[in-house]
């Protein structure tokens, strides 16, 4: 699925975890999964 800008749900999760990472904050989430190849660069807490 896009948005109006065609940025898929990978892309709005990338920009999400690239901002916690640039900002030096864990990244909570609910779906943890979703950002398991992200893990080695950000910590992920899922809640």
């Amino acid at each position: 699925m896009q948005n109006q800008r065609g940025c898929t749900g990978g892309c709005l999760r990338l920009l999400i975890a690239s901002t916690a990472a640039a900002n030096g904050l864990p990244l909570y989430t609910r779906n943890a999964s979703d950002f398991d190849a992200l893990k080695r660069i950000i910590k992920v807490i899922g809640i």
